[in-house]
Protein backbone atom coordinates (compact mmCIF):
# COMPACT_ATOMS: atom_id res chain seq x y z
CA UNK A 1 0.00 0.00 0.00
CA UNK A 2 1.02 3.22 -1.16
CA UNK A 3 -1.53 5.96 -1.29
CA UNK A 4 -4.84 5.76 0.88
CA UNK A 5 -7.51 8.20 -0.44
CA UNK A 6 -5.03 9.99 -2.41
CA UNK A 7 -4.12 12.28 -0.39
CA UNK A 8 -2.04 10.22 2.16
CA UNK A 9 1.43 8.82 1.07
CA UNK A 10 2.30 6.20 3.52
CA UNK A 11 6.00 6.29 4.35
CA UNK A 12 6.06 3.30 7.07
CA UNK A 13 3.76 0.98 8.93
CA UNK A 14 4.21 1.29 12.76
CA UNK A 15 2.10 -1.29 14.29
CA UNK A 16 -0.22 -3.75 13.56
CA UNK A 17 -2.87 -5.26 15.79
CA UNK A 18 -6.66 -6.91 15.10
CA UNK A 19 -8.71 -3.78 15.02
CA UNK A 20 -6.37 -2.02 12.02
CA UNK A 21 -2.86 -0.59 11.18
CA UNK A 22 -0.98 2.28 12.40
CA UNK A 23 1.21 4.19 9.70
CA UNK A 24 3.34 7.06 9.37
CA UNK A 25 2.05 9.40 6.20
CA UNK A 26 2.95 12.84 4.31
CA UNK A 27 -0.07 14.74 3.79
CA UNK A 28 0.63 15.30 0.24
CA UNK A 29 -2.10 18.31 -0.10
CA UNK A 30 -0.34 19.61 2.92
CA UNK A 31 3.19 20.46 1.99
CA UNK A 32 4.08 16.47 2.51
CA UNK A 33 4.00 17.15 6.32
CA UNK A 34 4.29 14.07 8.44
CA UNK A 35 1.28 12.73 10.47
CA UNK A 36 0.27 9.24 12.02
CA UNK A 37 -2.74 7.57 10.20
CA UNK A 38 -4.62 4.97 11.85
CA UNK A 39 -7.36 2.41 10.08
CA UNK A 40 -9.81 0.71 11.69
CA UNK A 41 -11.25 -2.56 10.48
CA UNK A 42 -15.07 -2.11 10.37
CA UNK A 43 -16.23 -5.49 12.70
CA UNK A 44 -18.63 -6.49 15.30
CA UNK A 45 -15.75 -5.37 17.89
CA UNK A 46 -15.13 -1.66 16.25
CA UNK A 47 -18.75 -1.02 15.29
CA UNK A 48 -19.26 1.31 18.75
CA UNK A 49 -16.05 2.90 18.30
CA UNK A 50 -16.54 4.54 14.44
CA UNK A 51 -19.91 5.34 15.17
CA UNK A 52 -18.87 7.35 18.06
CA UNK A 53 -16.11 8.92 16.27
CA UNK A 54 -18.75 9.89 13.51
CA UNK A 55 -20.70 11.54 15.87
CA UNK A 56 -17.83 12.84 18.54
CA UNK A 57 -14.83 13.75 15.91
CA UNK A 58 -15.82 17.24 14.98
CA UNK A 59 -15.53 18.20 19.20
CA UNK A 60 -12.22 16.24 19.02
CA UNK A 61 -10.70 18.08 16.71
CA UNK A 62 -11.34 21.52 17.80
CA UNK A 63 -9.78 20.90 21.49
CA UNK A 64 -6.01 21.85 21.76
CA UNK A 65 -4.13 20.60 25.03
CA UNK A 66 -0.50 20.68 24.94
CA UNK A 67 -0.22 17.31 26.44
CA UNK A 68 -2.70 15.73 24.23
CA UNK A 69 -2.53 14.97 20.20
CA UNK A 70 -4.46 16.67 17.78
CA UNK A 71 -6.70 14.61 15.83
CA UNK A 72 -7.17 15.93 12.54
CA UNK A 73 -9.50 14.00 10.09
CA UNK A 74 -11.82 10.73 10.59
CA UNK A 75 -13.38 9.59 7.52
CA UNK A 76 -13.74 6.22 5.20
CA UNK A 77 -11.25 4.57 3.36
CA UNK A 78 -12.66 4.82 -0.21
CA UNK A 79 -9.43 4.56 -2.44
CA UNK A 80 -6.23 2.71 -1.40
CA UNK A 81 -3.18 3.08 -4.45
CA UNK A 82 -5.68 4.91 -6.42
CA UNK A 83 -8.54 2.05 -7.11
CA UNK A 84 -11.65 1.69 -4.93
CA UNK A 85 -11.79 -0.54 -2.18
CA UNK A 86 -14.49 -3.49 -1.53
CA UNK A 87 -13.55 -3.60 2.22
CA UNK A 88 -15.04 -1.13 5.33
CA UNK A 89 -12.53 0.54 6.96
CA UNK A 90 -12.43 3.64 8.23
CA UNK A 91 -9.06 5.92 9.51
CA UNK A 92 -8.41 9.06 11.73
CA UNK A 93 -4.97 11.49 11.45
CA UNK A 94 -3.45 12.30 14.03
CA UNK A 95 -0.22 14.15 14.90
CA UNK A 96 3.27 12.67 13.72
CA UNK A 97 5.61 12.23 16.84
CA UNK A 98 8.17 10.52 17.82
CA UNK A 99 8.34 9.24 21.49
CA UNK A 100 9.40 6.65 24.13
CA UNK A 101 6.69 5.06 26.53
CA UNK A 102 6.62 7.11 29.47
CA UNK A 103 7.54 4.04 31.70
CA UNK A 104 11.01 3.19 30.09
CA UNK A 105 11.92 7.08 29.92
CA UNK A 106 11.17 7.50 33.82
CA UNK A 107 13.55 4.57 34.86
CA UNK A 108 16.51 6.24 37.06
CA UNK A 109 14.56 9.48 36.00
CA UNK A 110 14.31 12.09 39.23
CA UNK A 111 11.39 12.07 41.21
CA UNK A 112 10.96 15.86 40.29
CA UNK A 113 10.77 14.96 36.46
CA UNK A 114 8.32 12.19 37.16
CA UNK A 115 5.99 14.54 39.57
CA UNK A 116 6.35 16.62 36.58
CA UNK A 117 5.05 14.03 34.15
CA UNK A 118 2.17 12.88 36.28
CA UNK A 119 1.04 16.68 36.57
CA UNK A 120 1.01 16.52 32.83
CA UNK A 121 -1.03 13.53 32.73
CA UNK A 122 -3.46 15.21 35.49
CA UNK A 123 -3.81 18.01 33.63
CA UNK A 124 -4.66 16.90 30.48
CA UNK A 125 -7.33 14.29 31.92
CA UNK A 126 -8.73 17.41 33.97
CA UNK A 127 -9.06 19.30 30.42
CA UNK A 128 -10.99 16.49 29.31
CA UNK A 129 -13.25 15.76 32.16
CA UNK A 130 -14.20 19.52 31.82
CA UNK A 131 -15.39 19.21 28.71
CA UNK A 132 -17.47 15.69 29.55
CA UNK A 133 -15.23 12.97 28.28
CA UNK A 134 -14.53 10.33 30.15
CA UNK A 135 -12.03 7.60 30.03
CA UNK A 136 -12.67 4.17 30.45
CA UNK A 137 -9.05 3.77 30.43
CA UNK A 138 -5.63 4.69 29.64
CA UNK A 139 -3.24 2.10 27.96
CA UNK A 140 0.41 2.10 29.52
CA UNK A 141 1.58 2.11 25.59
CA UNK A 142 -0.57 5.46 24.98
CA UNK A 143 1.79 7.45 27.69
CA UNK A 144 4.65 8.66 25.28
CA UNK A 145 7.26 11.55 26.49
CA UNK A 146 8.59 13.45 23.72
CA UNK A 147 11.11 15.88 23.28
CA UNK A 148 10.20 18.95 22.91
CA UNK A 149 12.80 22.84 22.36
CA UNK A 150 11.74 23.55 25.96
CA UNK A 151 12.34 19.92 27.49
CA UNK A 152 10.53 16.78 27.36
CA UNK A 153 6.78 16.21 28.01
CA UNK A 154 3.83 13.55 28.26
CA UNK A 155 1.88 13.21 25.20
Amino acid sequence: MQFINEQYKVVEEKSTDLYGTTYVVEDIQKSDSLKHLRTVNLQNETRDFIEYMKNNFYDYSTYFHPNLIAFHFFNRIILIDYKQVTVNQYYYIYDYFEGINVFEYCKGKHSDLILNLVAELCAAVKFLHLRGFLLGSIDINDLQVVHCEDGDHLK
